[in-house]
């Protein structure tokens, strides 16, 4: 006969499947180039780290394991040894997790940083020279030259999706503010 405890954790394991499922998700879709869903992605670490980890494995072993170490189960081997194993285990995932975003979100910051001051100084100090310098059939050699990069390096048409991209991207971060 089961008992109300086993229960319990057994029902929160098919809950945590729901989100672990989620998560093989995110990680595929990452792997096929599609960009992580950074709220989900924020959930899914909270949940880990309060449900999972503060709720369901301290029920674990802070009272089921003791318990059953009480009555004669080895709390210094298999499997409750190698559970603990694991529980320390995945700790150590969301913590790698929560600093691999740290460390994107710093960079994707100092990327932003860069080209801001990279574009106000070719704008500022370039271009003007640029603008007095180069004759006007140089201006067109160049805008063809300029065609010709577009088609080579990115493909035909892709310059123009690129602007509906940054636009769009642009009405993203003016909705979420």
């Amino acid at each position: 006969m089961a008992h109300k405890v086993t229960e319990i954790l057994k029902h929160e394991h098919d809950v945590i499947l729901l989100v672990v499922r989620a998560a093989q998700r995110q990680a595929e879709a990452s792997a096929e180039g599609h960009a992580p869903d950074w709220r989900r992605l924020g959930e899914m670490l909270d949940f880990f780290s309060a449900f999972v980890d503060r709720c369901h494995h301290a029920k674990e072993e802070k009272c089921l394991f003791p318990r059953l170490c009480q009555h004669g189960l080895s709390c210094t081997q298999e499997p409750l040894s190698a559970l603990l194993a694991e529980h320390q285990q995945g700790r150590q995932h969301v913590a790698a997790i929560r600093e691999a975003i740290e460390v994107i979100r710093q960079h994707l910051l100092e990327y932003s940083k860069l080209l801001q001051s990279h574009i106000e100084k070719e704008n500022s100090q370039v271009f003007p020279v640029a603008d007095q310098l180069l004759s006007a059939g140089e201006d067109q050699e160049l805008e063809r030259m300029f065609d010709r990069i577009e088609e080579q390096e990115i493909g035909p048409g892709v310059h123009e999706r690129y602007h509906q991209v940054a636009h769009e991207l642009a009405d993203d971060g003016h909705a979420a503010s």
